[in-house]
């Protein structure tokens, strides 16, 4: 096995930047009473967060097999597309990204599918969650019109995409656009682009698999789900102080959008990222920075405690359970 110290020392320089992010937030932060503040929290509303996003999980992987059925030969298990889903979040507690990838594999070895075109299903499904997060966003910007309106001029966010900038951005879209082009006129003068143009081909079946799925209607509603669920984890947490006590559902869908552009970040479980998206959410909704970033740790804590034991559990179970199907597949065969 090769080790690549490129990747390595990517995922290292990452991992610290992480872990600066976070220093910088407790030292900000950090007073003597933010260890009171944790002691004092409800600590059984944050494990009624946890389950919520447990549920979401279990939710996400219904909507997977989905999308997983019209590449499969037959209908696809559920117990695998499960396991595959959280030991691909386990997986990402320590390589950022690197979960999707071994996930499709996982799943791909167990049903028999192709990994590149499973790996286009999990692109189509993030797209699908982005379009939920800019629904979201949307709301928040009714909600939150004369704020947010604020926010940007402060930001001057019109110098950020100048005209040059744009035309950048275009220009490289179009070199894009002419490379792939070529790259399927000239693919049968070469083997190696043959193979591309195959793998591609491969990845555009898994991404349109969403077209062939036979219960659309039920894919919307595991998506809706998927995002209720996580908005009422975020809701129930608000529990666990007297300052956010009284924090709305609209407030909860606000921290979820913020602690989604955490998670995004390429980031060991999203540490320091999300504890920063997050506490400043709750600071703009007028918490003590304090208390939110209190509140942070704790859902991040809570969230990483279901991946890391269920991902685990999945990872065990999953092994176990293909061993006794070899072992079973193997007995009947001696007996013909």
């Amino acid at each position: 096995m090769r080790v690549n110290l490129g990747s390595i020392l990517k995922y290292i320089i990452v991992f610290f930047i992480g872990l600066g992010i976070c220093y910088y937030l407790f030292k900000e932060n950090l007073q003597r009473n933010f260890f009171d503040i944790l002691a004092s929290s409800n600590w059984s509303y944050a494990i009624l967060a946890g389950f919520f996003v447990l549920v979401a999980h279990v939710f996400r992987a219904l909507r997977w097999q989905l999308m997983l059925n019209p590449i499969a030969k037959q209908k696809t298990s559920f117990f695998n597309v499960y396991n595959a889903l959280m030991v691909g979040y386990l997986l990402n507690l320590v390589l950022p990204r690197a979960g999707e990838l071994v996930r499709c594999g996982l799943v791909s070895k167990k049903e028999k599918l192709d990994p590149i075109a499973a790996f286009g299903t999990v692109i189509a499904e993030r797209i699908f969650d982005l379009l939920m997060l800019f629904l979201f966003i949307v709301i928040l910007l009714f909600v939150y019109a004369s704020e947010i309106v604020g926010i940007l001029d402060n930001l001057k966010i019109g110098s950020i995409f100048t005209i040059q900038r744009i035309l950048i951005a275009l220009f490289l879209m179009l070199i894009t656009a002419f490379l792939f082009f070529f790259l399927f006129k000239r693919e049968g003068k070469s083997p190696f682009l043959s193979k591309i143009k195959k793998g591609i081909l491969k990845l555009k079946e898994g991404f349109l698999a969403s077209k062939k799925i036979k219960n659309p209607t039920l894919f919307a509603f595991y998506t809706l789900l998927i995002w209720l669920f996580y908005t009422l984890s975020s809701f129930i947490g608000f529990k666990l102080f007297e300052a956010t006590q009284d924090l709305n559902f609209v407030s909860a869908m606000f921290t979820v959008v913020g602690g989604s552009f955490g998670m995004i970040a390429p980031i060991q479980g999203g540490i320091g990222a999300f504890h920063f998206m997050v506490s400043e959410c709750l600071r703009f909704l007028g918490i003590d920075p304090t208390i939110g970033l209190a509140y942070a740790t704790i859902i991040h804590a809570a969230q990483t405690l279901i991946v890391i034991v269920f991902g685990f559990l999945s990872l065990i179970l999953g092994f176990n359970f293909n061993i006794s199907l070899d072992n079973e597949k193997q007995q009947s065969n001696h007996q013909e």
